[in-house]
């Protein structure tokens, strides 16, 4: 008889590694590798570790690039929080991060990213960088929208995220 916690006599059964662990919980769903296993509360995936939480894309990244620096994030090119392809991953700062988000804030009742109606009717763009609030005011929310738009890209580059 096997002994406990060992499949053949005598040969103890091998613990999946981490990168094995994670590799097993992905789909492929267009370009983005999907974590299909738990979530946090912010839907980003999640493994353990040591009884330690830590967030699959991240483990992904230091997985193929090693360490990620103190002072940076892992950011989601795709916007897709549960992606762990690594080509779809960059290193930002947590300024770079927060401005690569996709669409409107939830409480946007414009519905539109960088848009707020006007109690005259109209929409204003609004875009901020270093502290100074940048836009104008439109007749429709489209406009408005293409300007916040054109903004974000000039003032954060290839942060500038979606609308």
């Amino acid at each position: 008889m096997p002994a406990a916690g060992t499949g053949r006599a005598g040969t103890k059964r091998r613990r999946p590694s981490l990168g094995e662990r994670l590799k097993a919980k992905l789909v492929p769903r267009g370009e983005c590798l999907v974590w299909t296993g738990a979530q946090n509360g912010r839907e980003y995936g999640q493994i353990s570790l040591d009884g330690k939480k830590l967030l699959v894309h991240r483990v992904a990244w230091e997985l193929r690039w090693g360490p990620i620096p103190p002072e940076r994030q892992v950011d989601h090119v795709c916007h897709n929080t549960l992606c762990c392809n690594t080509d779809h991953l960059r290193l930002a700062t947590a300024q770079e991060n927060l401005r690569h988000k996709a669409g409107a804030r939830k409480n946007n009742l414009s519905g539109l990213r960088g848009v707020s109606t006007l109690a005259s009717g109209r929409f204003r763009a609004k875009v901020t960088f270093h502290g100074l609030a940048y836009g104008h005011s439109w007749d429709t929310a489209e406009e408005a929208a293409e300007e916040a738009a054109l903004l974000r890209a000039a003032f954060y580059g290839d942060y500038a995220g979606g609308d």
